[in-house]
């Protein structure tokens, strides 16, 4: 199953993900792609960005095994392999991000590199007696 640029939109992410993990079926995958580095943009309502260490509670919570969850901006690739080896580091990037955010903030325009966090979680199977 798969949401993207849904979250932010959504009230009471800890209910809805509740429903995604009752829905999905056993063994199956959830997959949410959110954007973190967008301006408030009410459509009729913004709520929420989410990182890694939110996934991981937000999964959890409803019962499903994170397995990856990265925050980063697949339109800057080019940038980051130019970029000295020391510079690389995920760190720098996530600093990096809130230039964007500020960028897009000011200008209401979308930014040339969009930040988004990217979770997948697995439906455990059920377990066999």
């Amino acid at each position: 199953m798969l949401a993207s640029s849904v979250l932010e939109h959504v009230p009471r992410i800890w209910v809805w993900i509740h429903e995604l993990a009752r829905i999905c079926r056993p063994g199956g995958h959830v997959v949410i792609i959110n954007p973190v580095s967008w301006h408030y943009h009410e459509a009729p309502v913004d709520c929420w960005r989410m990182y890694p260490a939110g996934a991981r509670a937000l999964f959890e919570e409803a019962g499903l095994e994170l397995r990856l969850s990265e925050f980063g901006c697949v339109d800057l690739e080019w940038l980051q392999r130019i970029t000295p080896a020391r510079l690389r580091e995920k760190a720098f990037w996530q600093r990096f991000s809130g230039v964007f955010g500020l960028w897009n903030a000011v200008t209401r325009l979308p930014p040339e590199g969009a930040f988004d966090t990217i979770s997948v979680g697995r439906k455990p199977p059920p377990e066999v007696p």
